[in-house]
């Protein structure tokens, strides 16, 4: 069942759970309080800031719950792969206008501009991000394989989740959140590249992986049998695919000759 194919497939999916992890979401996730509650806390008592830090929290979860709303009316009708590059280009485009507000303003226009950044960073992720990787992994891969590959993406996911968390604390200290917002920039715009160049549209081609010619041939991603295959291989897909055209094809039924023609023709009687 592991063809190459669907190794192929399991590599593309576990680069894309890192990408969604290592462009940064869980930062305003984990560390919004931490990080925005200053911006809101109004003075300087434990309580104040205990509540800054919730507000932010409610803002934050709001906003990704009402974006996942949206994830879930539009992944259908536009699609997972133009969805996926609408959510990265929409990050990019947040981190972008985040950086210069934390590296360049104070007061107020910072507090203004960093929530509507960071709050669109969010609702990208969520509309165009957060669903579809998780959504893919269970379209490409062949019912033999897939809770295997499934397990070994949603591994790959929390590795890269725990790594950009234990790393993000060091990062802020050595170049600020502005500059790491900046460099989250450039990861969303590795990512488009990534999927437009390697992520196939499933939309409508539910359970295709099934299909032994398929995955043969390297299932959805579209390239011939002879990548990484080897010629017999190739000669075995081709027999298959003959195989099923034929099975297609209904049988003739054979009703045996008329029964006159079976017939034994009367002999002419001789008279003696």
């Amino acid at each position: 069942m592991w063809t190459t194919g669907v190794k192929t497939a399991l590599i593309v999916v576990c680069a894309f759970f890192v990408f969604q992890q290592i462009t940064g979401i869980n930062v305003p996730l984990y560390y919004g309080p931490k990080l925005l509650g200053p911006l809101f806390q109004a003075g300087s008592s434990k309580v104040a800031a205990t509540m800054a830090g919730v507000e932010v929290t409610a803002i934050i979860a709001a906003v990704n719950v009402i974006a996942t709303y949206f994830a879930f009316r539009w992944i259908d009708r536009i699609g997972r792969r133009k969805l996926a590059m609408g959510g990265y280009a929409g990050m990019c485009a947040a981190a972008l206008i985040s950086a210069p507000g934390l590296l360049l303003l104070s007061g107020l226009p910072r507090i203004i501009l960093v929530m509507i950044a960071l709050n669109a960073f969010v609702a990208s992720f969520a509309i165009g991000v957060g669903g579809t990787g998780w959504l893919i992994q269970g379209e490409v891969f062949p019912t033999g394989v897939r809770g295997q590959a499934a397990a070994v993406g949603a591994s790959v996911d929390w590795i890269a989740n725990f790594a950009l968390i234990e790393v993000f604390p060091t990062w802020q200290t050595g170049i600020g959140l502005g500059w790491i917002m900046a460099c989250f920039a450039a990861l969303c715009l590795l990512a488009i590249a990534f999927v437009h160049r390697f992520l196939p549209e499933t939309k409508n081609r539910l359970r295709r992986g099934d299909h032994p010619a398929v995955r043969e041939a390297g299932g959805l991603w579209g390239w011939p049998a002879s990548r990484g295959a080897t010629g017999a291989r190739r000669r075995r897909s081709l027999r298959l695919r003959a195989s099923l055209r034929a099975a297609r094809q209904p049988e003739a039924v054979s009703l045996g000759p008329p029964p006159w023609a079976t017939r034994r023709p009367a002999t002419a009687s001789v008279i003696h």
